[in-house]
């Protein structure tokens, strides 16, 4: 198919634009890809499709066994080349991860976590949460511009997703480079040095975490990791030390990531949006519904792919096995097809079946911790500060992190405190 021309260029030029370029706000390039060649294009960076409406980005989630999540091979082989080294040290634990498998492993693995997320067992967390988030707020002096994804953002899920895993608080400093290492890994634009060093950071946390697994067999506690160290298979008996590591690191890395990117995103709406944040205020109850629009308007993870096994076709085009087919979250979750008034904050949706945690048999694990934590954290901000706004540098976007396009600053004038 002949792509068309708009006014930014080509499909294949806004890609380029998007996974090359520094592009600060990505949306308007969405809304053009969104619109040309039926949503779907094929993506050279990418080493494969580009799905960008909501419909068949939902499908490609909903069928697994077109779409297959054992996509980073073919991500390593389509983008990055044959694994080396380090490389492939890293590769045989990364890829035991249950999030890069298929049933039935991926329903024996998720089986055994899902008992840590359910609304009963996230009770234990709600006033530890809210703890952390009154306590990192004090450090803030008042009426001072702080950086939230300095100062803020991270801080508190890392906190909290090692308190679950049973992390020592005196090592959490260590994690925020190896959780930023672990998403890396999933960026296409990644090469040479830098991702050399993201191999060799997220090898620091698989050894770290190896410790915790061979300590906690020994010495169990009640607590994720303990649950993981000693958890069965059927048919295959015990975890091995490495499997246990990489569904480890995957809960550290995505608890950290899912709330952080949410909370950067979640304080940039607030500060656009001046009449919702004192609706917010008001009438507290519609704090959930928010959350779920900032999830919406920005999601923390912009691209998820999957591997196409059986030839089909999307949007008129033929897709063949081995191929890559990512789905464009972000721009599914802005198809006005599906959301009235799509690219504006609104917290009386009716409806908002948004893609932000997947969708299907990989609906994200941990949705309902991250949703726990944002109802906390912007209601403890919103109950503290009578008015939060831009701070006098200019917020930037992670460019180069096209997987999970978050605010690198972010920062905010919170004001006195009430």
């Amino acid at each position: 198919m002949t792509a068309e021309i708009h006014r930014t260029g080509t499909p294949a030029e806004l890609i380029s634009a998007l996974t090359h370029g520094n592009v600060q706000d990505p949306y308007p390039l969405y809304d053009e890809l969104r619109e040309v060649n039926d949503g779907v294009h094929w993506a050279e960076e990418l080493g494969g499709w580009l799905c960008t409406r909501y419909d068949d980005v939902r499908s490609i989630y909903t069928d697994p066994e077109v779409f297959s999540s054992d996509f980073y091979s073919s991500l390593i082989e389509n983008v990055h080349g044959v694994p080396e080294g380090e490389h492939e040290r890293f590769m045989a634990i990364f890829l035991q991860q249950f999030m890069l498998t298929d049933p039935p492993a991926h329903t024996q693995i998720r089986s055994l976590l899902r008992g840590a997320f359910t609304p009963r067992a996230l009770t234990r967390w709600p006033q530890m949460i809210a703890q952390i988030t009154d306590e990192l707020l004090e450090e803030v002096n008042p009426g001072a511009d702080i950086d939230v994804m300095a100062d803020f953002a991270p801080r508190v899920p890392i906190q909290v997703i090692a308190a679950m895993l049973g992390i020592p608080p005196e090592d959490t400093a260590r994690f925020r480079v190896w959780t930023d290492a672990f998403v890396g890994t999933f960026n296409p634009r990644i090469a040479g040095d830098e991702r050399d060093r993201i191999v060799s950071e997220s090898l620091a946390l698989f050894e770290y975490l190896e410790d915790l697994v061979e300590h906690r067999r020994v010495h169990p506690a009640g607590d994720l990791i303990t649950l993981v160290a000693t958890a069965s298979v059927e048919d295959d008996g015990p975890l091995t030390v490495s499997k246990a590591v990489a569904q480890l690191a995957l809960l550290l890395a995505a608890g950290n990531e899912t709330m952080a990117n949410l909370i950067g995103s979640g304080m940039t709406m607030l500060i656009e949006n001046p009449r919702a944040q004192q609706r917010l205020r008001e009438d507290p109850g519609l704090v959930g519904a928010a959350i779920e629009e900032m999830l919406r308007l920005d999601p923390p993870f912009h691209l998820v792919p999957r591997r196409v096994t059986k030839s089909t076709t999307m949007g008129g085009h033929q897709l063949e096995p081995g191929q890559l087919c990512w789905g464009l979250l972000s721009s599914a979750n802005r198809d006005p097809r599906i959301f009235p008034n799509a690219g504006t904050f609104r917290i009386n949706r009716d409806t908002n079946p948004h893609l932000s945690f997947v969708h299907g048999i990989h609906f994200c694990l941990g949705a309902p911790l991250a949703r726990m934590e944002g109802e906390i954290v912007f209601s403890k901000l919103l109950q503290r500060y009578p008015g939060l706004t831009a701070g006098a540098q200019p917020a930037v976007r992670k460019t180069e992190a096209i997987v999970a396009r978050g605010w690198r600053t972010r920062p905010v004038r919170l004001g006195s405190p009430a």
